[in-house]
């Protein structure tokens, strides 16, 4: 996935474990496959929120956002012969994709304690 003239070291396992993620392969299966110990795949935030995989991850997260927002944006007139509800399928999956592979949490509970924070900052 390394580009030709970068001066970063290719990193053999780390590519082809972003290779099956972005052919739809979940990351601990990936991160398995390319040769990442059982240990290291419990662990996998570390080598999501690594340099050289957000770096690899880069375009990646651009094409899904301008995707992304394309499917919100083209939601009213249901975008070619999309229905809405596959209209916010691509949305909803698209988002939970880029909050994985960031490192962010998914979960409503992170939602609650933002909005938590928020308000105790509101009183404060």
């Amino acid at each position: 996935m390394s580009k030709v003239g970068t001066k970063k070291a290719p990193n053999t396992m780390a590519d082809k474990a972003l290779s099956l993620i972005l052919k739809g392969s979940k990351i601990g299966p990936a991160m398995r496959a390319a040769g990442y110990s059982e240990a290291y795949v419990k662990s996998c935030t570390a080598w999501v929120n690594s340099d050289y995989v957000q770096e690899e991850l880069g375009q990646f997260y651009k094409d899904l956002e301008i995707e992304r927002g394309k499917a919100l944006s083209d939601m009213p007139d249901k975008r070619s012969e999309a229905s809405y509800a596959e209209l916010m399928t691509v949305v909803e999956k698209s988002t939970r994709i880029l909050q994985l592979l960031k490192g962010k949490p998914t979960d409503i509970s992170a939602i609650e304690d933002l909005s938590n924070q928020i308000k105790n900052l509101a009183e404060n």
